[in-house]
């Protein structure tokens, strides 16, 4: 019986080890899920560039919103994109919003986290010459341009439309086609005396551009429209080639297929006198979130959360969309961004089904796990009752043994013979009350331990006549009472004859 009991305790250890270890699992995996939520605490620094432009308050926009999804951003200042770049790819700062189309080679450590909107490039003349190079963009021959600061994404993207119009700028020795100017934009907010501006600015920011509307409301400057975007993107290859070449300058950071036509709405910059009176057509890059390659994905996932979920979408139209990053990189994908792509991916009919059949199939796993889990633990349960009858029966059969062994001696003690008997009432009595009470379980037991407790107290009743008749005859023998020697017989016995008979019967 024992080896039959230990069989089933086996296999229902397996089934339990395995439940537990499938449960396990899945705790671990929610617990992994869960703590993976929690805020970054560490805090990362940002750059949008000059303190005056749009990039700096778009730093500052997202930052506040990031705060609210439990990362903090500080802002700092930077002199253009190239610097930001350059300072990001050393580890100096964190993440910089630039501007896009430079040449991503020479920052190795960079990654790219989001390509957001375009980011329009601006052309305004001083009025005097609007109608000018309205018509004529040749026009700007012999004026003074100003290109914004080196080093900055706007210096090197107007350098490169001027080349493409045929003109270079002026020499030291006299050579050339426009004086180029490279005031930054405090320059110009304080440029308070409009002879000292420069005829033409170029400017690539997002909308409405501070500099653009302190230049149209504070001196009229005017804007050109500058229709040859898709023509400006063509003979890249070409411009590939040379930028391998022995002479470099600045414009042969521009990516000129990172290019973009868009267009500025009228009255962007002024309503009562139009600026521009109508839709004006131009190009430009797009703007670019990058990071150092070393930054947690945990951090990059919060940042990308707070650009496509947050109200910091909404600034702009139309609102910013995690479609967005289907746009192939111009800088290899952070990890982060690639975990953010993959977790939103559109789910396809095919994916569907697939998903329905693994979550299928992973409730099955479970509901089969709860359940063996659960009749296990009922098997257990019951089994370890149904035990109690077991050890039960095994003490009845051993005072038939010691039964046994008294009837095969010389001389059977009538003393112990009654104590066994005792013995054996006894525990027939507490397994029927722990069966009463639930404590035990077993009804095809119950029968063969009763018909095994009565076979033993029968044994035990003939063993006890035996010796009660040969009492009488030494009690005759000894011209005594037969009472008085059956008295001496029990003596302390009476007591536990007395508990025994109490309970059932």
């Amino acid at each position: 019986m024992g080896g039959h009991s230990w069989k089933y305790t086996r296999r229902y250890l397996r089934e339990a080890m395995a439940a537990a270890l499938f449960l396990s699992a899945v705790a671990i995996g929610l617990y992994v899920n869960f703590s993976n939520q929690s805020s970054f605490h560490r805090e990362l620094t940002i750059t949008g560039g000059s303190a005056s432009g749009s990039r700096a308050q778009i730093a500052l926009s997202l930052a506040g919103e990031a705060k609210k999804q439990g990362l903090k951003l500080k802002v700092i200042e930077s002199e253009g994109s190239k610097q930001a770049l350059e300072r990001v790819d050393r580890g100096l700062l964190d993440m910089a919003l630039v501007q896009g189309g430079l040449d991503p080679a020479a920052y190795i450590h960079v990654r790219q986290l989001a390509a957001l909107h375009i980011e329009p490039l601006h052309l305004l003349v001083k009025p005097e010459l609007h109608r000018a190079v309205l018509e004529k963009f040749a026009s700007l021959r012999g004026t003074t341009v100003n290109l914004s600061a080196p080093g900055s994404g706007t210096h090197d993207l107007a350098l490169e439309v001027l080349r493409f119009a045929g003109m270079k700028p002026r020499r030291p020795d006299g050579s050339g086609d426009y004086q180029a100017s490279t005031a930054s934009y405090e320059e110009l907010l304080n440029q308070m005396d409009r002879g000292n501006l420069p005829d033409a600015v170029f400017t690539v920011s997002d909308l409405p551009s501070p500099i653009v509307r302190h230049l149209a409301a504070k001196h009229h400057y005017q804007l050109v429209p500058l229709p040859f975007g898709e023509a400006f993107s063509l003979g890249s290859f070409g411009d590939e080639r040379q930028k391998k070449g022995p002479s470099r300058d600045d414009a042969d950071d521009v990516t000129k297929f990172r290019i973009y036509p868009t267009v500025i709405p009228a009255y962007t910059y002024g309503i009562e006198s139009p600026s521009p009176p109508t839709p004006l057509a131009t190009f430009g890059p797009r703007l670019l979130l990058v990071a150092h390659e070393s930054i947690p994905t945990r951090a990059v996932r919060l940042v990308l959360e707070t650009i496509f979920s947050t109200n910091f979408a909404q600034y702009y139209r139309p609102p910013l969309d995690p479609s967005l990053l289907d746009l192939a990189p111009e800088y290899p994908w952070h990890v982060g961004t690639d975990e953010y792509r993959e977790y939103h991916k559109p789910l396809r009919a095919g994916q569907v089904v697939d998903l329905m059949e693994k979550a299928t199939s992973l409730t099955g796993a479970v509901v089969g796990a709860l359940f063996f889990l659960r009749q296990w633990l009922r098997q257990y349960f019951r089994r370890k009752r149904e035990l109690g009858f077991e050890s039960y029966m095994v003490k009845v059969a051993a005072i038939e043994q010691k039964a046994l062994e008294l009837e095969m001696g010389a001389m059977l003690d009538l003393r112990e013979l009654l104590r066994l008997q005792v013995e054996v009432s006894r525990i027939k009595n507490e397994a029927l009350s722990r069966f009463a009470a639930g404590k035990l379980e077993g009804e095809a037991l119950i029968s063969g331990f009763v018909t095994h407790v009565n076979d033993a107290r029968n044994y035990l009743t003939r063993l006890i006549l035996h010796e009660r008749d040969n009492l009488e005859n030494r009690a005759e023998s000894q011209q005594r009472p037969a009472e008085e020697l059956w008295a001496e017989t029990l003596g302390e016995l009476t007591s536990d004859i007395s508990a025994a008979s109490e309970g059932p019967v």
